[in-house]
């Protein structure tokens, strides 16, 4: 009896533990199977940030807007800088105001579509079987969409630089007239906008922006090509502002640059020529002549063609590629050369103010007129200066006479036309008149 209940005590214990053992082998499993579930669950859609495609947006802007406008001088007040446009958001794209519900509440947006990027894409497939899509993120505004400037202050400008966006698809509004319609590469455009309310105006071509004038109704700017400029058409942009600097509206042109196909003119340079050519001795000339005489102190002073400033042989033309010691062309010629007699008359070929009558390591001896609207006009080389600064002048005054100072192989003068700080073609301005059209007759 006594060895029959101890073998029924030992059946039942090893029965509770085999009861005991399935139970904790259960509850493993159980876990184990979770812990799996949750390794397995696909990547759920991710909703775009808002701020990603505000960043690009702004990164366009950043890179698309035109540049900022120059710092007003002279007798211009400092201008606030430009208010930036109303955000696009608060309006349709068709201009309207956004949709309201009945009761005066704004109406709601729909909401866009999550993102899935890639990557979830691909892990959601391979959890479902079945393909997903994939979103893309909004692309960013295109250039025609950017904000115009929103600073006061022009940098100097990178006669280097690329075109701005191609034209092609640009339609020119009838406010905006364009003179010439064509120029070569290193001339000066007018451009010119009528009917159109503002008290700012600035002028973008090729991403370069000038500050314009308005003479009655009617904005007047100038536009400098470069002589490197490749030839094509170009968008001008005109960015209207109130006279709190608030951005008003835009209006569109078209300019057409050609092929002036300058050669190659070949210099040899000395020792001596070389210590005058030095960067720290021409920058001095440079910041005279490009940085600080380019404010637009007011409308033009001068009316019709201009005259020839001296008479003489025309024997160095702008724009014509400069190879020095046999190098490859690194520069062109930025003024125009008239040989003349050692102290023949220099007159003013147009109407202008003195800015500066002094003299300048490599140029000489030399003027400089400002003939308002942002164009100046250079005279270098003088064997004598016959004007002081402030004084005004008309055509065909005298201001002083051929000389060879400075780095000048003989009597002559280099003749220059600065536009918003872009040395140009002076001979065209003798060919045409770029004096701007008189305000339409009232009624």
């Amino acid at each position: 009896m006594l060895l029959n209940s101890t073998i029924r005590l030992i059946y039942a214990a090893l029965a509770i533990l085999v009861v005991v053992t399935a139970a904790a082998l259960a509850v493993i499993l159980d876990d184990g199977q979770g812990a799996l579930d949750v390794v397995e669950q696909p990547t759920p859609p991710v909703q775009a940030a808002q701020s990603a495609p505000a960043q690009g947006d702004q990164a366009a802007a950043a890179d698309d807007a035109p540049e900022t406008p120059p710092d007003a001088q002279a007798s211009d007040a400092a201008q606030d800088e430009p208010a930036a446009p109303p955000n696009e958001n608060a309006e349709n794209e068709d201009g309207a105001a956004p949709a309201v519900s009945a009761g005066g509440e704004p109406a709601a947006q729909e909401q866009p579509a999550p993102v899935v990027t890639q990557e979830q894409s691909v892990a959601q497939e391979e959890a479902t079987g079945e393909p997903q899509a994939v979103a893309e993120a909004p692309a960013a505004d295109s250039a025609e969409e950017q904000q115009p400037p929103a600073s006061d202050e022009l940098p100097p400008s990178d006669d280097t630089e690329q075109p701005a966006a191609p034209a092609a698809g640009t339609v020119p509004d009838p406010e905006v007239a364009i003179l010439p319609g064509a120029v070569l590469q290193g001339e000066t455009a007018l451009v010119q906008v009528t009917g159109v309310a503002g008290e700012i105006a600035l002028l973008t071509v090729e991403g370069f922006t000038s500050r314009m004038v308005k003479i009655g109704d009617v904005w007047t700017g100038y536009h400098p090509t470069p002589p490197l400029t490749p030839p094509g058409e170009y968008r001008v942009i005109v960015d209207l502002f109130d006279a709190d600097s608030v951005y008003l509206t835009t209006r569109l042109g078209l300019l057409t640059v050609l092929n002036a196909q300058p050669g190659i003119e070949e210099i040899i340079t000395n020792s001596e020529d070389a210590a005058l050519l030095a960067p720290e001795i021409v920058a001095i000339d440079n910041e005279v002549r490009f940085v600080r005489h380019v404010a637009v102190s007011g409308p033009p002073r001068w009316s019709g063609p201009w005259l020839l400033p001296v008479a003489g042989e025309h024997n160095g033309p702008f724009g014509i590629l400069r190879s020095y010691n046999g190098a490859p062309p690194s520069d062109w010629h930025h003024g125009h050369d008239i040989a003349a007699q050692h102290g023949d008359s220099i007159n003013a070929p147009a109407a202008g103010l003195v800015v500066f009558a002094d003299e300048l390591p490599v140029h000489g001896m030399g003027v400089i007129l400002d003939h308002g609207a942002g164009v100046y006009s250079g005279y270098w080389h003088m064997s004598a200066v016959l004007v002081a600064e402030g004084q005004l002048v008309e055509p065909a005054d005298l201001i002083g006479r051929i000389g060879d100072t400075g780095l000048s192989v003989g009597p002559h003068l280099h003749w220059e036309v600065i536009v918003h700080g872009r040395d140009v073609d002076p001979l065209q301005w003798t060919r045409a008149d770029l004096t701007p059209a008189p305000p339409p007759a009232a009624g």
